[in-house]
């Protein structure tokens, strides 16, 4: 049976929106633009446009997949962040708005104080937003990204060819300090991490798009949700240069014990910068 445009958004819409996703209207006509590799006007502007079988079957496993609980950008493929398309799979975490916030201040601090080249690391880098990212926007920014998971630390160098920065990036595949160690005297004037933050016993509650879907070694960050801060804080000493700046991202209600590991970690310049809702979402860390 063929479909219209127009009837194939209306059968989306009813499938999401009894589904329970929120947005089932305009997620409908993203995955159909994607499906017919259009712009989302071209949608709008032509209702009543037949749909090729095969357009057809695409598009209805795209929405029955989404009904299921598949996350919308691991669908298509791709999520945005500080206007750099970048590329997702579900072997790493989705950006999220709130690692802007971080990467943000990372960028203030550096252009007030960093005005030569300087080494940036970025620990558990996933799809390597943090690192493509300020690489990117930071002309004398060198970036070393280092991550657990060879399919993320695979992402992340796609990521960096995209943007055309992936010889500012050195990737190192090992469990935080580990695959540092043997590069001894390399030291950073700047690290960043956006580790795995939820603590165990609430990850049962989280949205079933992440619970189901997103990988749990990028979430789990132990009981109360610090495991990764004590390992960071135990080691940072020996890769940050002693005027250099640590920024964190932390979940909510973290900030507090975050930041007491820093101060017994000997850091005395303490700040925590809210995200868009009004969340203590990053700490950054200065000697």
């Amino acid at each position: 049976m063929t479909k219209t445009i127009k009837e194939a958004l209306r059968w989306a819409s009813l499938t999401l929106k009894e589904a329970g996703i929120p947005g089932y209207q305009s997620e409908g006509a993203l995955l159909l633009a994607f499906a017919m590799e259009k712009g989302l006007a071209y949608i709008y502007t032509h209702p009543r446009e037949e749909l090729p079988g095969r357009t057809l079957e695409r598009f209805r496993v795209l929405v029955e997949k989404r009904a299921l609980g598949v996350p919308f950008h691991y669908l298509v493929g791709e999520k945005e962040f500080m206007g750099l398309g970048f590329k997702v799979t579900p072997g790493v975490l989705i950006p999220r708005p709130e690692t802007e916030i971080l990467c943000q201040a990372v960028m203030d601090r550096a252009a007030e104080g960093f005005s030569k080249p300087f080494n940036l690391l970025d620990l558990c880098t996933g799809s390597g937003v943090l690192a493509v990212t300020l690489a990117k926007k930071i002309p004398q920014c060198l970036a070393w990204a280092v991550d657990l998971s060879p399919e993320a630390l695979a992402l992340a160098r796609e990521n960096a060819l995209r943007h055309g920065v992936k010889e500012k990036i050195t990737f190192l595949e090992g469990d935080l300090w580990e695959p540092l160690i043997p590069l001894q005297g390399l030291t950073f004037s700047v690290i960043v991490s956006n580790p795995p933050y939820i603590p165990t016993g609430e990850l049962a509650f989280l949205q079933r798009e992440i619970k189901d879907h997103e990988p749990l070694l990028a979430l789990d960050g132990g009981e109360d949700g610090l495991d990764f801060y004590h390992r960071i804080f135990s080691g940072i000493h020996d890769f940050l240069e002693p005027r250099g700046m640590a920024a964190l991202e932390v979940g909510m209600g973290q900030i507090p014990g975050v930041m007491s590991l820093a101060a017994a970690a000997g850091f005395k310049g303490l700040e925590a910068v809210k995200d868009y809702s009004g969340i203590e979402r990053v700490l950054l860390a200065s000697r």
